[in-house]
Formats: structure tokens, C-alpha cells, sequence
């Protein structure tokens, strides 16, 4: 469960600084209950608005693989390559998710 441990450090930065906005990433592992939970702990001290960038793009070959196919013509976004799972939980995640978030995933794979 999401959680934010008052006397961490990350507990004390958000506690005493209160920003106004704060963006929360990760690369896997996403659970909508968790990161709404999240959503309310960090609203009740006082963020105005939290933005999650939703999963990173992940490939399934190494990237510079996928630049080297592309070598004559790189394009600066892809799909080529790029892992359907993460793509599809991107859009799951979108349909589902009622709290701000930022799609990395759509940014550097159109």
C-alpha cells in the first residue's frame, strides 16, 4: 500500500516545503488503488495537484538495436520495438485512471 513515512526524507521535504505540484514516476509495477491512495496522502498536507507519467517505454531489444535498423532515416519517435505489454498497460491505465497522469509512454512512441 502506497504510504509516505513521516520521517523520511522524502516525508520531510513534502512536509515542510509543500509544493504546490508534485510528479511521480516509475518504470513498472502500477496499482491504480495505490497510486489514488498516494493521490489523498500527499492532498492532505497540502499538494494542489499530483501528476503521475504513467510507465516508462520499455523495448524489447536493446534500443540502440532498434537505431540501428532505423539508421538511414531515425525518426525521433517510435514504436519499433517497443514492448506491447507496457503500450497496453499505458492504455489500461488511461481508461481507468480518474487522477491527473502524463502518458510517457504516448510521448516517445507515437
Amino acid at each position: 500500500t502506497a504510504n509516505i513515512p513521516t520521517g523520511s526524507p522524502t516525508g520531510l521535504f513534502l512536509s515542510t516545503k509543500k509544493p504546490d505540484v508534485v510528479v511521480i514516476g516509475q518504470a513498472l509495477n502500477h496499482n491504480i488503488a495505490n497510486m489514488a491512495l498516494l493521490s489523498e496522502q500527499l492532498r492532505s498536507i497540502g499538494v494542489k495537484k499530483v501528476i503521475f507519467t504513467g510507465p516508462t517505454p520499455h523495448w524489447t531489444t536493446d534500443l540502440p538495436k532498434v537505431v540501428v535498423k532505423l539508421w538511414d532515416n531515425v525518426p525521433r519517435r517510435t514504436r519499433l520495438g517497443s514492448d506491447s505489454k507496457v503500450i497496453e498497460l499505458d492504455r489500461n491505465l488511461k481508461r481507468d485512471f480518474k487522477i491527473d497522469r502524463f502518458s510517457s509512454v504516448c510521448e516517445y512512441c507515437r
